[in-house]
């Protein structure tokens, strides 16, 4: 093989890589670039991040019963617990992404997180109101 071939093949062996290279930054950097950034922090979190209050999340499909149960008691709670912890409800059809951190086995699915975002208990199908109180309680929020 003579030298000019060595050397063609050697630079388009580079730009290959390199080419290699961009598109795997643009693939790792576009999400960021995409998603929108919210307004204001979630009220779970500080400006800096930080978890204040404990998290208890109901995944569900709506229109199913025990998901449309869950749901409700989510915003009860929500209304009637406010100052102990974040109640909110999550549909995995129309948040997958979010839905997928969780992996939830069936819906409904009760997730309570600490404050430092550690879970502390997580239950597939609809759970009394009672049960998640306790939870918290052990858990430490009063």
């Amino acid at each position: 093989m003579s030298i000019d071939r060595k050397l063609f093949l050697a630079e388009i062996l580079a730009l290959a890589v390199l080419i290699g290279g961009l598109f795997l930054i643009i693939t790792l950097l576009s999400p960021l670039a995409s998603s929108p950034q919210p307004a204001s922090p979630p009220p779970w979190l500080t400006a800096e991040g930080k978890r204040v209050l404990p998290t208890v999340t109901c995944l569900i499909i709506g229109g199913e019963r025990e998901s449309d149960l869950c749901s409700s008691l989510m915003e009860r709670m929500g209304k009637k617990h406010k100052a102990r912890a974040v109640f909110r409800v999550i549909d995995v059809k129309k948040e997958p992404d979010i839905a997928r951190l969780y992996s939830p086995y069936t819906v409904p699915t009760v997730i309570i997180m600490d404050p430092h975002g550690k879970i502390v208990y997580q239950h597939s199908g609809y759970v009394d109101e009672e049960i998640i109180i306790d939870k918290l309680k052990r858990s430490g929020v009063k």
